[in-house]
């Protein structure tokens, strides 16, 4: 709803109108909100980052990343994001200080979708591979094959990864006759 009205009192080259929204606000994502912590880090060597990205992933973060950023003093530097569940943040801020060369650290909720996930396995000519799909509301929006099946059979086969990955997708269009 919105309603308006004018004032009586006259003020010098300002209207006195007053103009009110009345409504609710929509809820965008109906999943709970999950916390970011951010670190700035100019200091470090990406073989630290790397290995604690992946403590990180083992200690519960839904996803951690970084991103280059051109630090005070002019130094480059990473902007490490860790994001996490509400009841894993306070373990992960710990493991960022304890991991990183950082003092500090910042935290802050947002609001996240996903898409719905699903597993089906694919038998390629050198053995199966499971392939993600993403959908949103029943509709397929991607496909991708498990890297780290695809790695199994490249490393126990020596087949460039990339043939694995192509034929695994390859598979999965031919048979797959749900497009919605």
């Amino acid at each position: 709803h919105v309603g308006h009205g004018a004032g009586s009192r006259e003020i010098p080259g300002q209207p006195n109108i007053l103009r009110l929204f009345l409504g609710e606000a929509k809820t965008l994502s109906v999943e709970p909100p999950v916390c970011v912590i951010e670190a700035n880090v100019d200091d470090m060597s990406p073989q630290v980052y790397a290995f604690f990205a992946e403590q990180a992933m083992k200690a519960g973060a839904l996803d951690v990343f970084s991103v280059p950023a051109q630090m005070k003093k002019n130094r480059p530097g990473q902007l490490i994001h860790v994001v996490a569940r509400r009841e894993d943040a306070s373990k992960l801020c710990d493991l960022v200080f304890a991991q990183t060369t950082t003092i500090g650290v910042r935290l802050y909720e947002a609001q996240r979708q996903t898409l719905e996930r699903e597993w089906v396995s694919v038998e390629t000519r050198w053995g199966p591979v499971r392939m993600k799909l993403a959908r949103r509301n029943g509709r397929l929006l991607n496909a991708a094959p498990e890297y780290e099946d695809c790695e199994k059979i490249a490393r126990e086969r020596d087949i460039p990864i990339k043939e694995i990955l192509a034929e695994a997708n390859f598979v999965f269009r031919s048979g797959f006759k749900d497009r919605t």
